[in-house]
């Protein structure tokens, strides 16, 4: 989540899928109800995954990534 902070901001993650400027929480695109929960919990497992461990999974086979 740092690496990506660092790149793209935490912006990346608020932003709203219909792109208006004006959706939140007192005043939600059509979307925002479905997409809301799934961000936070994208970000919240982000937050728990270190570079170790996602290089771990590559190493085991349980990911891949071409190289």
């Amino acid at each position: 989540m740092k690496i990506i902070d660092v790149i793209d901001g935490k912006e990346k993650f608020n932003i709203c899928m219909l792109s208006l400027k004006e959706c939140d929480e007192k005043k939600p695109c059509p979307l925002h109800k479905i997409f809301y929960p799934l961000k936070s919990k994208l970000v919240q497992s982000l937050k728990s995954k270190t570079i170790q461990d996602l290089s771990q999974e590559v190493k085991s086979g349980i990911a891949f990534l071409p190289l």
